[in-house]
């Protein structure tokens, strides 16, 4: 099929405005027929293409991407990181995450959060690929499909209802008040009634849709309210092995990739990289019920003498960002807060005080810390199978003993070291977790919590957890208390890499919420 066919498809003259209002309708009322309960869908609104003295022509130039063929192109049923790094090509959201973590409205135009309700205006100026206005029932459509997908259902879980009041207002029900919600509001927005199969993509209203003939690619969506690309195609090309995704880029089978950098290092560093500030949250976890650790001095001396900026920019390559709290560093709430002041930063001086006050004065040959309650060597455990984590675990060892502190790491392949963790068979322990951007620790704090590892749901730091999520006190407030009761030690939040080659010039910058942000601005060389 010829492009001219493919558009006369997508964007259909006016012709017969009556019939098509007819066809229209009685689609939207079929499945009204078939079940009473679904919210009343309003026909969508349908713009012909305005004609013009020349038709439209698609961008010239094209480049390569690589997809994962044995999983879906359906965002909402997509599991690897291939897949799930073109969603930002082909769709858009209520509000995308710039590099400091605060929401920026895209089809969302105005928000009132009013405690456990939250209302959000969208624009009534956008449209999908197929010429389709976006309307409200479009964004309940997409949340009720989100809650069920396994990569938004778990930071989606505090909104508990979605509902359209009119064409464009949607309000949100939360079981809990969540001052900072619209950052989790990122979740793709697709037509109605497009996504329930797991084999076709959902139709979206991205600077790209998809095409199937021939083989899956992306195209520019002429109807995008985003710049007119430079770049009209975007071939798929199948990865099977993502490990090849360095030689893929250097051969030119690909010009292009999004990596997570979660397990295996970068053999060599690019030249053209574009760093995403992610919320994977490294920390160290403390088993209290070690004397040593019980003791609050003890682990804030731990803390103030760890060398954070040798583990980011040794183990991990530069690609992370020192954390002196359990806070991002890149939230804009933290970097106006007196949280990123001095006080909360590396200090041996100030760790090595703590120490000599309880007694550890002496220093044995290994230039080791001694004193009457034994002396302070730790046994630190870590996933084996994961390359920066073994390199993170040196750096701390490393650094601590600078301190006269011995850390001894213990890998274990993953499945023992999560039985160690379960068992409570550990000292300290490597850890790491998804923070989602309206910084919920839920995961670490509440019971049955991912990675709630040696914190009682019943102890102090839990409480101020509590306090905190439910609004009593402020982010501020809560790394204050926090830092007093250090029941984890904070290392670095990673970054993940958009990494182009040589073909690729222009302004490659990425966001959290928009990986191919600057896409339109991208030129083939």
């Amino acid at each position: 099929m010829n492009s001219t066919k493919k558009r006369e498809k997508r964007f259909p003259v006016n012709i017969y405005p009556s019939l098509k209002r007819a066809l229209s309708l009685a689609l939207c009322l079929a499945p009204l027929l078939l079940c009473a309960c679904e919210q009343l869908m309003p026909e969508a609104t349908t713009v012909p293409a305005e004609p013009t003295s020349a038709p439209y022509t698609l961008p010239e130039q094209t480049i390569t991407l690589g997809y994962a063929a044995q999983d879906s192109l359906n965002p909402f049923f997509s599991a690897t990181t291939l897949n799930t790094s073109l969603v930002d090509l082909v769709y858009e959201k209520l509000y995308k995450l710039d590099g400091t973590f605060t929401p920026v409205p895209v089809i969302a135009s105005f928000a009132n959060n009013a405690g456990t309700e939250l209302k959000v205006n969208i624009r009534s100026d956008l449209y999908f690929s197929d010429n389709s206005n976006i309307t409200a029932y479009d964004v309940v459509y997409s949340f009720n499909q989100a809650r069920l997908s396994a990569l938004y259902r778990d930071k989606l879980a505090n909104i508990t209802f979605a509902s359209a009041s009119g064409a464009y207002e949607v309000s949100f029900t939360l079981q809990k008040a969540d001052a900072y919600v619209q950052n989790l509001l990122d979740f793709p927005i697709v037509k109605n009634n497009t996504a329930n199969n797991i084999e076709t993509p959902p139709t979206g209203s991205g600077l790209y849709t998809y095409e199937q003939d021939g083989g899956p690619r992306l195209v520019h969506n002429m109807r995008s309210a985003l710049p007119r690309p430079g770049i009209g195609t975007i071939e798929l090309v199948p990865v099977e092995d993502t490990s090849s995704l360095s030689y893929d880029l250097e051969t030119g089978k690909i010009d292009a990739y999004y990596t997570d950098l979660n397990t295996t290092r970068l053999s060599r560093m690019y030249a053209s990289f574009a760093q995403v500030p992610t919320g994977s949250f490294v920390y160290i976890g403390v088993n209290q019920s070690r004397y040593a650790l019980s003791i609050q001095k003890v682990r804030q001396a731990l803390s103030l003498c760890l060398g954070r900026a040798e583990v980011c920019g040794t183990a991990y390559q530069g690609n992370a960002d020192p954390a002196y709290t359990i806070f991002n560093p890149r939230w804009s709430v933290f970097t106006a807060s007196k949280m990123n002041e001095e006080p909360y930063k590396q200090e041996y001086a100030a760790g090595s005080a703590l120490l000599d006050e309880l007694g550890y004065t002496s220093r044995n040959t290994a230039g080791v810390r001694t004193g009457a309650m034994g002396t302070l060597r730790f046994t630190l455990l870590i996933n084996a199978e994961n390359e920066y984590k073994q390199e993170a675990a040196k750096m701390i060892a490393e650094t601590l003993l600078e301190a006269g502190i011995q850390i001894e790491v213990t890998a274990l392949p993953w499945d023992q070291y999560l039985q160690a963790l379960t068992e409570g068979s550990y000292e300290l322990y490597l850890g790491e977790v998804k923070i989602p951007a309206n910084m919920d620790f839920s995961a670490l704090f509440s019971e049955g919590g991912n990675a709630a590892y040696g914190i009682d749901p019943q102890s102090t730091a839990a409480a101020y957890f509590n306090e905190y999520a439910n609004g009593s006190i402020t982010p501020e407030a809560f790394n204050e208390k926090l830092q007093t009761e250090l029941p984890l030690i904070p290392v670095c939040y990673r970054s993940g890499l958009v990494i182009t080659g040589k073909s690729i010039t222009g302004n490659t910058a990425a966001l959290p919420g928009s990986l191919y942000e600057n896409i339109h601005q991208w030129v083939t060389q």
